[in-house]
């Protein structure tokens, strides 16, 4: 590019997902539209003051470039290099789309497939087909969700957080290449559909492996209304124990 600038961002998906980051990236970059008039020119009044990027004020305040220590660098193990991998655009017409959306809700004899989960099933399929694996291996297509509008109640619009779900299509090469665009584009459809409040309700806490020692007990709330869980944290030796001790087993439910 000759006259202008490329910009990378990153954030980490344990505090926002993508619905809440575009507008915050969006905002931002309206602001630097705005020129500091606080105008970006369709009438929005997007900052009160314009942003400063002049780093000499800060001067005599920090070093610059500043940067966080971390004096266990060279402890993190090294990564394996990726396979060798090469991406390329796949566009769509309007017009391809929906042939493809009335192929597969032909198929299915249903209106209910959308052009999105169309062109997923088509991919899925034609990956596979090329791939040429055999007819019983697994072929497993993963599809991340917003989850604002499925729970209960639902999230508010500008709801600042991370609110995703996986959801897994699973079945075996043949049976996708046998059965076709409508019913991978129809069992998409299912999966998604599936993903409500109900569908994974929490039925127990777990604090995972760190921090553990023997004896630990984690205290958490029951899926029950009035109940109590405990984590324990013991001995293969003891937890064989208890689970034999009749006295503590006949109170435990």
């Amino acid at each position: 590019m000759v006259d202008g600038i490329f910009i990378g961002c990153m954030i980490n998906h344990t505090v926002l997902d993508e619905t809440s980051f575009w507008p915050f990236f969006n905002t931002w970059s309206r602001i630097s539209r705005s020129r500091g008039s606080g105008d970006d020119g369709d009438g929005d009044r997007v900052s009160e003051f314009p942003p400063v990027f002049d780093r000499q004020y800060l001067g005599g305040i920090i070093e610059l470039p500043h940067q966080i220590p971390f004096p266990r660098h060279n402890e993190i193990p090294e990564k394996s290099p990726p396979p060798p991998l090469k991406q390329r655009m796949l566009h769509f017409s309007r017009e391809k789309i929906a042939q493809l959306k009335a192929k597969a809700n032909v198929e299915m004899e249903t209106d209910k497939i959308s052009s999105l989960q169309t062109l997923m099933a088509h991919l899925w399929i034609s990956i596979t087909r090329v791939r040429n694996l055999e007819k019983d291996e697994s072929v497993i297509y993963g599809i991340i969700m917003s989850m604002r509008g499925r729970i209960k109640p639902e999230l508010p619009q500008h709801y600042l957080g991370n609110s995703i779900k996986l959801g897994i299509v699973k079945t075996t090469a043949g049976e996708l290449l046998e059965n076709g665009l409508g019913w991978a584009a129809w069992e998409m459809n299912k999966m998604i559909a599936s993903k409500t409040s109900e569908e994974g309700k929490q039925i127990a806490t777990r604090s995972g492996p760190g921090n553990n020692f023997n004896g630990k007990l984690t205290v958490c709330p029951g899926a029950e209304q009035g109940s109590i869980d405990f984590e324990a944290c013991l001995s293969p030796l003891i937890l064989q124990a208890m689970e034999e001790d009749a006295e503590f087993m006949e109170l435990r439910f």
